[in-house]
């Protein structure tokens, strides 16, 4: 994603969320022409981009977590089943002798 601010700053968001991890970039075209203002700006940006990627994580964990518990319940399911066959099998065949 990317914008622009004031006096030519733009602003890059990227990361990789798998990890985690977020990144804000802020290039200015002049060298070291910056001033307090600007600077105090970008820190909030960094630290709303870090949110808003900290935030993005939980959800894709959370849905990861959902996910898990469907697929731990489907085993716990598919190993009753197993188990029933399993005991009527060696019901038959104890009788079958």
């Amino acid at each position: 994603m990317e914008g622009r601010s004031g006096s030519g700053t733009q602003i890059q968001i990227g990361g990789n969320l798998d990890q985690g991890r977020g990144k804000l970039h802020l290039a200015s075209p002049g060298k070291g022409d910056r001033s307090t203002t600007s600077r105090e700006a970008e820190e909030a940006l960094l630290r709303r981009s870090e949110d808003w990627t900290a935030a993005l994580y939980s959800l894709m964990t959370q849905n990861v977590d959902a996910e898990l518990s469907i697929l731990l319940a489907a085993l716990s399911n598919l190993e009753r089943e197993v188990i029933s066959v399993l005991s009527q099998n060696t019901y038959d065949t104890a009788f079958s002798r």
